[in-house]
């Protein structure tokens, strides 16, 4: 895994790689205004699966520890990750040990 911020073996971008233009027309929305509001947490798949697992753990003493800097929006990403767990059907008994 390549370290954040490294420069090295890397050349500066020309001015043409700054932009990549593409055809409005194969878009099915006219403005943005028209697109849902966009609720699941963009980039951040392993906390979403660290979530997953986390409350899936059904024994008391378990709990969720969000790490990170204040005012990323961890609370409510949290908050809206489980509203929607809480709002899904419950699994069966079979579906909480994995078997299908």
């Amino acid at each position: 895994m390549a370290t954040v911020g490294t420069t090295v073996g890397r050349l500066p971008l020309a001015p043409g790689e700054l932009y990549t233009s593409c055809d409005p027309s194969k878009f099915n929305f006219q403005t943005t205004a028209e697109l849902p509001d966009f609720t699941e947490m963009v980039g951040q798949e392993r906390a979403l699966e660290a979530m997953r697992f986390g409350v899936g753990i059904r024994r008391p003493g378990f709990n969720l520890f969000l790490l990170g800097p204040g005012g990323t929006g961890k609370f409510g990403a949290v908050r809206e990750f489980l509203k929607k767990r809480a709002a899904a059907p419950s699994p069966g008994p079979s579906e909480e040990r994995g078997a299908i």
